[in-house]
């Protein structure tokens, strides 16, 4: 209905069913055994709303997956010797090759149809995860629908393919911490499975879980942990110090080897920079706030990348509110002996996602994954604190204005849901800014307003892909001379002429250093790619934070032959 007659009536209608499971959930319309089909559900939904929305493929990283999954299927093999952090990653060279064989998909279909499939695991995975810590079917499943309701979720995952893969190994490691009931000879060849695939599929995400897994053995030490009961009584370690040591030393000895090896090390010298960024940031900019991520800002809720409305006001302080109650929530694990019953691996785990989030607001912290993202992640073990957090401080609220009504009382979940979780969910899907005709802030509910929004066209055509860039892509890789260099825009060359162009990012060049423009180099000539917002929209994207207006660029036109044009596409040769 969107993507062949832009009407968004039946996503709408959607969107409006999955807030109404929740409701029925607290007020026991659905029965807690089917808490994981709903689950499911609502993750397949949330997923492909997104993912199916275009005809192409949407998002960003997914275009150099794409490149690189389409070498291997080109070649017969897979060049290991490529130096690329997305080359050393099996989730994206190797487990979508063998779909698309099979399923005789092409690698794109794959990426939309098959890998949201095997991610709507993740938060199903996760309801086993908290219904075992928290002992509450109703609880566990509010914490996962509080997960999946942060956009990220269903945005930006469905582009992040080797991230999706790489959050279903986290979770199923996180399910073998907490779970009791599977053998240690069991549990022990699962560990190394699931270890070695998660460092196969995304290198941030298992750096990340390298900082978790020492944090937690750090406390599984004897001395430390005599010091921590004396001030929290922690239950016994599921997992053996013994069997948690050699983990942790074969996980990060795989990565090592596996990073270093593979890629021409690729990943690891990223990371490596990403270390010396962190300690630069800490002690130059740290109080510097204009230099941060501007990603932290907005999903820390202080900063809107469009203009301030009451709608989004409304949503600033829902998200404000989110992350008080888990803090709260942390407090309230750590004081109420109610809560003792959590594994002391969770607990740790718990501290060390709240530690990583606030290492993340440091400015330079976050360079290979945006804050958006490692909210995301850390939501992974925290989402249950919100729950928790929420209701303590909704009984705590009745009690000040002393409301005495029991039943009242006994519905601060409800009102915990009807308040806050549900309007939360329904501002991070946009639904709330359509109704209310605000700027949009969904593609999938707002493509029309968002292409013609001054405020979201350059966001919109950053991720979004139209048939005029795919076809000029097309062509041009079958009509183009490899030598020559080819000049376009900041995302032209990162989004649509890596996948469907098939042209390495190392030929592809911005006529621009910082903000000012200069004469590309004449020697051998040179290609100049013009996508629809360049010739259509009458827009140049420089970077994130500065586009310009086409007539800025005119002397790149000079002595140029038009050798291309679709009417919104546009290639020139020199």
């Amino acid at each position: 209905m969107v993507n062949f007659n832009n009407n968004n009536i039946v996503l709408m209608i959607l969107i409006v069913l999955i807030a109404l499971i929740p409701i029925m959930v607290v007020f026991n319309k659905i029965t807690s055994d089917l808490y994981p089909l709903a689950i499911i559900v609502i993750a397949i939904s949330l997923l492909f709303h997104r993912s199916l929305i275009s005809m192409y493929m949407t998002g960003w990283d997914i275009h150099v997956e794409y490149y690189f999954h389409k070498l291997v299927v080109d070649n017969a093999y897979w060049n290991s010797n490529i130096e690329s952090n997305v080359n050393a990653m099996l989730s994206i060279v190797i487990m979508p090759t063998i779909y698309s064989y099979f399923l005789k998909l092409d690698g794109a279909w794959v990426f939309k149809i098959v890998y949201p499939i095997i991610f709507s695991l993740v938060p199903l995975g996760l309801y086993y995860v908290y219904r075992h810590q928290i002992k509450s079917d109703k609880i566990a499943f509010f914490s996962v629908f509080f997960f999946m309701s942060f956009y990220p979720f269903f945005t930006e995952m469905p582009s992040l393919n080797r991230q999706e893969i790489a959050e279903l190994f986290f979770v199923l490691l996180l399910f073998l911490m907490v779970q009791e009931t599977i053998s240690k000879n069991i549990r022990n060849i699962l560990l190394l499975v699931f270890g070695a695939s998660l460092v196969t599929s995304h290198y941030g995400l298992s750096y990340i879980y390298i900082i978790l897994i020492m944090f937690i053995y750090l406390f599984s030490i004897d001395t430390i942990r005599t010091s921590i009961t004396k001030i929290w009584t922690q239950p016994e370690f599921n997992l053996k110090k013994l069997t948690l040591k050699y983990f942790v030393a074969f996980f990060i000895i795989f990565a090592l080897l596996w990073y270093i090896y593979v890629s021409s090390s690729s990943v690891f010298k990223s990371i490596v920079n990403v270390g010396d960024h962190v300690i630069t940031g800490i002690f130059t900019e740290f109080f510097n706030l204009e230099n941060r991520d501007s990603n932290l800002l907005m999903a820390l809720g202080i900063k809107d990348p469009v203009v301030p409305s009451f709608g989004r006001e409304i949503y600033r302080y829902l998200q404000f509110s989110t992350q008080f109650f888990i803090i709260i929530g942390f407090f309230k694990i750590i004081i109420n002996k109610d809560f003792i019953k959590l594994k002391a691996e969770y607990f740790y785990l718990i501290a060390a996602s709240l530690a990583i989030l606030l290492l993340s607001v440091l400015p330079y912290s976050a360079q290979t994954l945006n804050m958006t993202r490692i909210y995301h992640i850390a939501l992974i073990a925290l989402s249950p604190l919100f729950i928790i957090g929420g209701i303590f401080i909704i009984k705590k609220s009745m009690a000040v204005i002393k409301i005495k009504n029991k039943l009242i009382q006994n519905y601060a979940l409800s009102i915990l849901i009807l308040s806050v979780l549900v309007p939360y969910f329904l501002f991070n899907t946009g639904f709330i800014y359509e109704m209310t005709n605000d700027v949009p802030s969904s593609m999938s509910l707002g493509m029309e307003r968002m292409k013609n929004d001054n405020f979201t066209k350059v966001q919109f055509y950053n991720t979004y892909t139209p048939d005029q860039d795919v076809y000029g892509a097309i062509w041009f890789h079958n009509n183009r001379n490899v030598n020559k260099t080819i000049y376009g825009d900041r995302d032209s060359g990162l989004n649509v002429l890596s996948s469907y162009g098939m042209i390495p990012r190392s030929t592809l060049l911005a006529p621009f250093k910082g903000t000012e423009l200069y004469t590309p180099s004449y020697r051998g000539g040179y290609y100049l790619y013009l996508r629809k917002l360049n010739v259509c929209d009458d827009v140049f994207v420089v970077s994130s934070m500065f586009k310009f207006n086409m007539t800025v660029f005119s002397p790149l036109f000079n002595k140029t032959s038009n050798i291309y044009s679709n009417g919104c596409g546009d290639i020139y040769k020199k």
